[in-house]
């Protein structure tokens, strides 16, 4: 936040970041997996694809941009799934999903995408 002139008038400017507020999410949701999507660089493709998960109904959240402290926050909030949103996934137009639980990793196309969390 911060106080400052703008066209000679007296203002003041608040600003949450994108993690924090995504802390603040209700993730509670009973019998549902939780996932985080995490974008490594533009998080614009991160955006559709949450917009698409949560069309499907499914609860989704947006972590930060670098991968390890997204992934601290996923363990630390018990997330089920995570989407990994990088540049090396997008040039092959995919993602990396990973369980959480298992560990288990795998790549699946963009297009594959809403069947993969249809299921």
């Amino acid at each position: 936040g911060g106080s400052f002139m703008f066209n000679d008038v007296q203002s003041t400017g608040l600003s949450f970041g994108l993690f924090r507020l995504t802390a603040l999410a209700n993730l509670d949701n009973e019998g549902q997996e939780k996932i985080m999507v995490i974008p490594l660089g533009d998080e614009t493709k991160a955006i559709e694809i949450t917009t698409e998960l949560r069309a499907l109904g499914r609860k989704c959240i947006i972590g930060s941009n670098k991968m390890s402290k997204a992934l601290d926050y996923a363990n630390a909030k018990n997330m089920d799934i995570t989407v990994i949103v990088g540049k090396k996934e997008l040039e092959k137009e995919s993602v990396t999903v990973k369980d959480m639980k298992s560990g288990d990793e795998k790549l699946v196309k963009l297009k594959d995408l809403k069947k993969e969390f249809s299921k």
